[in-house]
């Protein structure tokens, strides 16, 4: 349900639409398509990429170009297909390292507006060593996107009640979910079966070997985690360094994924809750937080909440909670937002939906939704029942009363599925890699800190490095992480062995992002 970090370093506005219905009436599910013929292996060999053609964009403060790969890294002849990239040059070229490869998450989050937006903010220190270079992976942004729903049949989707409290919902909630799986079949068939995270890090490799480096420099946001991993496992000796930040673990199967963020956003919620209580905010002064939020959940869940022109249901209440969760920054917009949610206004609630959906200002929505499903569909398998996800609902009852069931029923897309996963839930050790840097915080609700412990005692070299605090990822959060990152992948200095940071600004002030 939650996707990670494509928000981080977005700014947001106040788009308000006049609501249209288009219904997903005519998609009919279909069947599944058998999976690919698995990726060949790194060592068989590709052509060596073309040159890339660098031209100024953005002002003239920066350069892209679009890098040719393989569609399909198993049939290499059958195509090719093209992935956008930006590039900050290195300001000290007689002192340059190389590239810095970034991924800001998603999966499927825009590396090119992530490099625009902070190549001068929490990236600026690697600005003189570094070219800086993001990319829109295959099928989002401006690399192919693909598109399952135009903008109202998305809001339309994104809206479906994820708690079901009887077998009417229950019946719309399916339906729902068959038809999009469906619709993403029928408007996207070349590109669904290629683009989990075995086949990005391929295109990794291409980068690498089209930027002039001789090893890969990269920096793994959130889902990006996962990109640098397996890319260590498919090219161990081609790394330089890797610093995955926020992170999935490759281990986990999606009910793994399931219950973890279901209980890492719970977890949010109580110290949102418990924050509100210490430094008295617009919602939980008086301490009654959580019963006047289940009240609104509640309301919303009886009839949609008006919100101006437009209004809000369960399912997009769902989704605004969760996105002021995200980093502690918002949590005085999410307690301004229920605050104004209880007076019967859901303006508030549904700007933090508009935020989460990636909702433009004039009503169309970025392709993120599709890719996420897409590539989390095919990243690896998932239960293939809905008993199953019955079952992991009702589990998580007592332990994420609040996300548990609407976080298992938003990844029901799988289930319907029309293309067999090509990835698998397993560890990575990645021999032959040198140190890689695994950072995790101590209350991160998307990525559980769990996670990052288990990657970094499954890869052979990797080094914990733990902040503690709150919010999704620890770019920017505290100073003690940023400076360890910045040796690691400037000098090559590891951090010491079970290294923990508090969350501290470069002025030594507590960070609003810690709690």
């Amino acid at each position: 349900m939650h996707r990670d970090n494509r928000r981080i370093f977005r700014r947001h506005t106040w788009p308000i639409l006049v609501l249209t219905l288009t219904v997903l009436a005519g998609c009919t599910p279909t069947a599944r398509a058998p999976a690919p013929k698995r990726s060949p292996s790194p060592a068989a060999s590709l052509p060596v990429p073309p040159a890339l053609a660098w031209t100024s964009c953005q002002g003239g403060k920066f350069q892209c170009a679009t890098l040719t790969v393989p569609a399909d890294y198993a049939n290499p002849t059958a195509g090719t297909m093209g992935v956008a990239l930006v590039r900050a040059v290195a300001k000290d070229q007689a002192h340059r390292i190389g590239s810095l490869l970034t991924d800001p998450g998603g999966p499927g989050g825009s590396g090119i507006d992530f490099v625009t937006g902070t190549a001068d903010t929490v990236l600026g220190r690697y600005r003189d060593r570094f070219d800086i270079v993001g990319f829109d992976p295959r099928g989002s942004g401006k690399s192919q996107p693909i598109h399952c729903l135009d903008s109202a049949a998305t809001e339309q989707y994104l809206e479906v009640d994820q708690v079901p409290d009887d077998a009417t919902e229950r019946q719309a909630l399916v339906t729902a979910h068959k038809q999009y799986a469906a619709a993403c079949q029928a408007n996207t068939p070349r590109l669904l079966s290629v683009l989990a995270a075995d086949v990005v890090a391929r295109d990794m490799e291409e980068m690498r070997v089209a930027l002039g480096d001789a090893k890969l420099t990269f920096m793994g946001l959130s889902y990006g985690s996962l990109l640098g991993a397996t890319y260590a496992e498919l090219f161990p000796t081609k790394v330089r360094a890797l610093d995955l930040d926020g992170v999935v673990d490759p281990a986990q199967d999606i009910e793994g994924f399931i219950r973890g963020q279901a209980i890492g956003y719970d977890d949010a919620l109580n110290r949102f809750l418990a924050s509100c209580v210490r430094a008295p905010c617009a919602f939980n002064a008086d301490g009654q937080g959580r019963q006047k939020l289940d009240a609104i959940t509640a309301s919303v869940d009886r009839a949609p909440m008006k919100a101006g022109t437009r209004s809000i249901g369960p399912g997009g209440m769902a989704y605004a909670v969760a996105e002021g969760l995200t980093s502690p920054t918002r949590w005085n917009t999410l307690a301004q937002a229920l605050a104004l949610a209880g007076s019967g206004d859901g303006r508030g609630l549904l700007f933090l939906f508009d935020s989460y959906a990636q909702r433009n200002p004039d009503g169309t929505y970025s392709n993120l939704i599709d890719i996420y499903n897409a590539v989390t569909c095919t990243d690896r398998p998932a239960p293939r029942r809905i008993e199953d996800f019955d079952k992991i609902a009702a589990d998580l009852k007592a332990t994420a009363p609040y996300f548990g069931a609407s976080t298992t029923y938003a990844s029901l897309p799988c289930l319907y599925w029309p293309v067999t996963p090509t990835g698998r839930a397993h560890a990575i050790a990645a021999a032959g890699a040198p140190p890689i840097l695994v950072v995790g915080g101590t209350h991160d609700p998307a990525t559980p800190y769990a996670w990052a412990k288990a990657l970094a005692g499954e890869l052979q070299t990797g080094r914990l490095l733990t902040r503690e605090g709150d919010g999704h990822v620890s770019l920017g959060k505290s100073q003690c992480i940023d400076d360890a990152v910045a040796a690691y992948l400037l000098d090559l200095v590891v951090p010491s062995p079970r290294t923990v940071c508090g969350a501290v600004t470069p002025s030594g002030q507590p960070s609003a992002l810690a709690a």
